[in-house]
């Protein structure tokens, strides 16, 4: 494999979310339909009984499908929300251990990117989606 460079994601941020008590990812600048919004290292179990084990603790609820086993993303990848109307996306680049964001709509400043874990089948979701919850606002830059 070819030596890659990553960069760091400058158009984004974090922020708490007391109404879902968690983390979100949110626009720092406006994204393009199309435009890459993170490029992340991820990190895969070396087998199903490894995930197994991970599933048993909290790093369940920030895992991806990836073969033979689940992988976690490094970066903010494990930290986007998830939505039936996502603006984001994630592919999958399995030899090269990446998962790629990219905006499948224009994104504002401030908005919240949030991508559809089930990738359109909603029959795989296995939590109680909660669609339209306030998030917080960015602190004003001087």
């Amino acid at each position: 494999m070819k030596p890659i460079t990553i960069p760091v994601p400058t158009g984004i941020e974090l922020r708490w979310i007391p109404a879902i008590k968690g983390w979100g990812v949110f626009a720092r600048r406006a994204f393009r339909r199309g435009q890459t919004i993170e490029i992340c290292l991820v990190l895969p179990f070396r087998s199903r009984a490894e995930e197994r084990k991970a599933a048993a603790t909290i790093l369940v609820e920030y895992g991806f499908r990836w073969d033979p086993a689940g992988a976690i993303a490094w970066g903010w990848g494990s930290l986007y929300n998830h939505s039936f109307k996502n603006n984001a996306t994630y592919e999958a680049d399995t030899r090269r251990k990446l998962l790629v964001f990219k905006a499948t709509r224009p994104i504002k400043p401030g908005e919240e990117i949030r991508t559809d874990y089930t990738k359109g089948r909603p029959e795989r979701i296995w939590f109680k989606v909660k669609e339209d919850y306030p998030t917080p606002r960015g602190k004003k830059k001087n």
